[in-house]
């Protein structure tokens, strides 16, 4: 969803591995938390756009520094230190 403004959904749930099923839920719980906003598509009404909102980008940069940390502190373990 950051790399492009506005994804659609269908190109969403092979990204990530997940069924549609299971990304609608997803995405409802982020429309939710105010994270998302869907969006028809304005050059086919069929499609539905996937926008990050400010908050969904204050959270994905939390997100990544936690993948992130959690990276090195697995190679620390994987040393014998800490």
């Amino acid at each position: 969803i950051y790399e492009e403004d506005g994804v659609p959904v269908t190109k969403i749930a092979p990204r990530i591995g997940m069924e549609p099923n299971s990304l609608s839920r997803t995405l409802n719980t982020l429309a939710e938390n105010g994270a998302i906003e869907r969006k028809p598509d304005e050059n086919d009404q069929r499609k539905v756009l996937v926008f990050l909102t400010p908050e969904g980008t204050k959270l994905r940069k939390i997100a990544l520094k936690t993948v992130f940390d959690l990276g090195i502190i697995l190679r620390v373990l994987r040393v014998g230190y800490l």
